[in-house]
């Protein structure tokens, strides 16, 4: 199973699509990411020539609280992966990161995650 099956039939991952402007700023489509279910796995993919998350720090929550217990990891150069535990009613700002992959170039932009499970668990 890859990461595309998973992302498009488990109600506990939720997908964030990074892109990139034309002055080279990364793009979080959707923004805020509406996180509805506890336990979350938040994957953020990044479909752009020339562009590529950072080996780590790809994605950072601002104050993390206990519901970001671990940082981003990077499963390729293409896509990352943040851990939500969700256990609150809370929005989160966050940091993407993307680099340049020509020139090294860093660049970022601050959306937001928005938790809103209502389920307990």
């Amino acid at each position: 199973m890859n990461c595309d099956d998973i992302t498009s039939t488990d109600p506990t991952v939720f997908t964030v699509q990074v892109s990139v402007n034309t002055l080279g700023k990364p793009v979080c489509t959707p923004n805020p990411v509406l996180v509805t279910a506890a336990n979350a796995l938040l994957v953020f993919k990044l479909d752009v020539d020339g562009y590529e998350f950072p080996a780590s720090g790809a994605v950072v929550v601002s104050s993390p609280g206990d519901d970001f217990p671990y940082p981003c990891w990077q499963i390729n150069k293409h896509t990352a992966a943040l851990f939500d535990a969700a256990d609150d009613q809370i929005s989160y700002d966050y940091t993407v990161t993307v680099v340049n992959s020509t020139t090294g170039e860093r660049h970022s932009v601050d959306p937001a995650i928005d938790n809103r499970n209502t389920g307990g668990d």
